[in-house]
């Protein structure tokens, strides 16, 4: 509870006992009725699922009598470990490839001094990869972003508990039902919904550590603490400059509530907000003079933004590509969200506030692309905040869940109850499964049907644990497992590289087609040799040496936007080579040294290969001494 703060109409002090020298608005024998525990030990003003009218902020507070700060971080700690083991962890693939090149400092070393994508990395600007620059001198890269992967998905595990608090998740044994719904969500496993954005996935990158920060200020801002919601804002800043820009709608509607209801004085909202804005804009600083710094800032590729997007990678921003069956699922995961949060009532008034927001925001990044190609504007990836709509969707569900299956109404704790979790733990598909629960339980909630004898608890769990949860770890074994096979093979590529070729070597690698311009690449002989396109993100790192081009690169021009000619050219010619022959010849022409290709059993070509492995092969392209250009 803080100063200048109201509650339904009437200031703090007007009644009730007094906490931190504050009150309630309650008298003493209504708040310990509030707080008389059910058989799950539950805080009575939170596990009533009746208790609707009492303000999100009174219940905020009562619920911060019997926080155990200690228990969500160890619970924190532990779901975090499990969820990681189950999605497991990858090194050096996808966007790993922008990453590091950072921590090894290659644009520091000579052989770099004029690979233009290389260079344009010191303007990567995530504050993360600007406090890791050059780190990969002093620690393994693998096990630091192992480390790192792990405390991003503890402070998401944290964030939620958190939150959840404030949905009535507060005793022990709803903490870690809630966790356990949280490791296996359909909704948190992979990327989300139009947008793709990253929620827990199988490798490290620094915008899934915003996920955390951006439930931890929503949380904050639900109790009308502003200056910690605001100073949390500029750590998301720090960490992903436009994930910060997407909770700005959602923040302005917590705020527009809490003020409409009188739930909190304006003088008090104002010194709050100025008091965040200037820590949150301590935190933003040093990305805002990178940004500034960035000699390439506000140029102009050549080429409308738009149809670069189209060109390279338009998810995260063109919502027309999106399918209709994402589309679709995007909308009821949305509704399904809004449906539990209203089944909270009043409690979930900011959580709901927050929601509309977030659709709102969505809403703006779905019809901005038809008015403007301005770079801008663009590369905040409006929809891509899907990621945040997904968040509180999960929050909301698993919170719900937690509350059915640990109360003392029968009928939701043993049969609708299992079925939410069934929704919310299998697969994103089975998500109205939730919807058709939730309408049926209040259809038999209004009947008065008080004591059904039909129970799903146990048919649900043997379901979720002996053939749902196995197979979908299985699946995720399997995806690994192949993605390891292919990393190792470039890693071992790099490794001989670095010890057997000058450090100007120039290599050209396999490259993705352009979504523009898609063609297969011709299919190995050998059933066991790996896609080469996939997954050589680690090889520049692990080799020190130049790369000709590679599609994933052209995300440079977002930020780098002269490097847009060099990199199309180059991926087209690239792209129109057939056999071995004309790659090795276009090497020759282009003064590049060596190429590498997937091996080919029994091609008289791929004997004259000097490295092999995992499928992978390195060919010379035998420039003479001397004769290189300077590329």
């Amino acid at each position: 509870m803080v100063a200048g703060t109201k509650r339904e109409g009437h200031a703090i002090g007007d009644s009730g006992p007094a906490w931190f020298g504050y009150r309630m608005g309650v008298s003493e024998t209504e708040f310990l009725s509030m707080n008389s525990p059910d058989r799950c030990g539950n805080a009575g003003a939170l596990a009533n699922s009746d208790f609707r009218t009492v303000s999100r902020t009174t219940a905020a507070a009562v619920a911060g009598l019997s926080v155990n700060h200690l228990e969500i971080l160890v619970l924190g700690v532990v779901g975090a470990a499990v969820s990681l083991a189950l999605t497991g962890y990858q090194f050096g693939i996808i966007n790993n490839l922008f990453h590091l090149p950072i921590v090894a400092a290659l644009y520091d070393e000579p052989q770099f001094r004029d690979d233009a994508f290389i260079q344009a990395l010191r303007h990567y600007s995530s504050g993360v990869w600007m406090l890791l620059d050059g780190t990969g001198r002093y620690v393994s890269p693998y096990w630091l972003f192992l480390g790192l992967d792990y405390l991003s998905r503890m402070l998401s595990f944290v964030a939620f508990l958190c939150c959840g608090s404030l949905l009535g998740v507060t005793s022990t044994r709803q903490r870690v039902t809630f966790v356990v719904i949280l490791c296996f969500s359909s909704l948190l496993h992979g990327y989300s919904y139009p947008g793709n954005g990253g929620l827990f996935i199988n490798y490290f990158t620094h915008s899934e550590i915003a996920n955390g920060t951006i439930l931890l200020t929503f949380y904050f801002a639900a109790r009308g603490r502003f200056a910690e919601a605001l100073t949390l804002n500029g750590i998301t800043f720090f960490i992903n400059a436009f994930m910060a820009i997407w909770t700005i709608i959602p923040l302005g509607m917590i705020a527009a509530l809490l003020l409409w209801r009188r739930e909190l004085e304006v003088r008090s909202f104002l010194r709050r907000f100025g008091g965040g804005l200037i820590v949150g804009g301590l935190f933003a600083l040093p990305v805002l003079r990178n940004i500034v710094s960035n000699p390439d800032a506000g140029a102009k590729a050549g080429v409308d933004f738009r149809h670069f997007l189209l060109e390279y990678y338009p998810d995260h921003i063109l919502f027309m590509i999106a399918t209709p069956r994402h589309m679709v699922a995007l909308a009821v995961a949305t509704v399904y969200g809004f449906i539990c949060l209203y089944m909270f009532g009043e409690r979930a008034a900011e959580f709901r506030a927050a929601l509309w927001g977030s659709v709102l925001l969505y809403g703006i990044g779905i019809v901005l692309p038809a008015f403007t190609g301005l770079p801008l504007l663009l590369n905040f990836h409006l929809i891509r905040s899907s990621v945040v709509i997904q968040l509180l969707v999960v929050l909301a569900s698993a919170s719900l869940a937690t509350s059915w299956l640990c109360g003392d109404d029968r009928n939701r704790s043993k049969f609708f109850g299992p079925l939410l979790l069934l929704a919310d733990c299998t697969w994103r598909s089975v998500l109205p499964l939730g919807l058709a629960a939730i309408a049926v339980a209040a259809v038999v909630r209004s009947r008065g049907w008080r004591w059904c004898l039909l129970r799903t608890d146990y048919v649900v769990g043997a379901l979720l644990v002996l053939v749902v949860w196995p197979r979908l770890v299985w699946q995720d074994v399997i995806t690994n497992r192949a993605i390891a096979a292919q990393t190792s093979g470039w890693m071992a590529v790099g490794d001989w590289a670095r010890t057997a070729t000058r450090q100007d070597a120039m290599f050209l690698v396999p490259i993705k087609a352009l979504p523009s311009d898609a063609r297969p690449v011709a299919p190995a002989m050998s059933s066991a040799a790996p896609d080469p396109t996939e997954n050589s993100e680690t090889f520049e790192f692990e080799s020190h040496r130049r790369v000709w081009v590679d599609f994933r690169r052209g995300a440079a021009v977002m930020w780098t936007p002269s490097y847009y000619a060099t990199w199309r050219t180059r991926v087209s010619e690239v792209m129109a080579l057939g056999s071995l022959a004309d790659k090795l010849a276009y090497a020759r022409q282009h003064d590049v040294d060596y190429v590498v290709d997937a091996c080919r059993i029994g091609d008289d070509e791929h004997e004259a290969a000097v490295f092999r492995k995992g499928g992978l092969c390195v060919f010379p392209s035998s420039i003479p001494p001397g004769a290189r250009n300077g590329h």
